[in-house]
C-alpha cells in the first residue's frame, strides 16, 4: 500500500532579534526624563514598523539599549565616483560586488569632529516573532520505504501520537 500525504507548516513561527538606531542631541542624553522619552518613542515607532512587514514584538525579552555611540551620517550624494579607474570588468560579478561594497563604505562616512559633539546615537534591541510563509510538503509513504524530510519529522511523530 502506497500513498501521498500532504503537510503543511500552519503554526510555525521563528525569533528574529532586530536592532534600530536612533539619534538625539547629547543635551538631551544627559537629561533621564529626555532620554526616557526619546526611547519611549522610538520603541512604539520600532515595534508598528516592524509590525507592518509581519513582526510581532515578544514581551517576554523585552528591549536592550546599548549607547551612547558615536554619530553616524551617510551622505546623501550617492553617486559612484566616475573617476574611479579600479571599476571591474561588469561580467566579473564577484569583483564588482566587492567594488559595489567598497563604494557603499565610501559614501557612507563618519562625521567630523565638531558636528558629533552635537549629536549622540543609540541602539535599541528587541526579538520579535515572524510567522514562516505556509508551505506544502509532500510525504511518499509505501509499505516497504517510507521517505520523510529532515523538517517535518517532528510533525510525522506528533501525528502518529494523537
Amino acid at each position: 500500500m502506497s500513498g501521498l500525504v500532504l503537510v503543511q507548516n500552519d503554526g510555525q513561527t521563528e525569533l528574529h532579534r532586530r536592532v534600530g538606531r536612533f539619534s538625539i542631541e547629547r543635551e538631551e542624553a544627559t537629561s533621564e526624563r529626555h532620554l526616557a522619552q526619546a526611547i519611549q518613542r522610538h520603541q512604539e515607532q520600532m515595534i508598528s514598523g516592524l509590525g507592518r512587514m509581519g513582526y510581532q514584538f515578544s514581551d517576554r525579552h523585552g528591549f536592550e539599549l546599548r549607547g551612547p555611540l558615536p554619530h553616524v551620517v551617510l551622505n546623501s550624494d550617492s553617486t559612484p565616483d566616475n573617476a574611479h579607474v579600479d571599476r571591474p570588468d561588469p561580467r566579473d560579478l564577484e569583483a564588482m560586488l566587492r567594488w559595489e561594497r567598497a563604494e557603499r563604505a565610501r559614501i557612507a562616512r563618519r562625521v567630523d569632529q565638531n558636528r558629533q559633539a552635537d549629536l549622540v546615537d543609540y541602539e535599541l534591541v528587541a526579538t520579535f516573532w515572524k510567522q514562516l510563509p505556509k508551505s506544502f510538503q509532500a510525504i511518499v509513504k509505501n509499505a516497504r520505504t517510507e521517505y520523510i524530510p529532515d523538517n517535518l519529522t517532528h510533525l510525522i511523530r506528533s501525528s502518529r501520537v494523537a
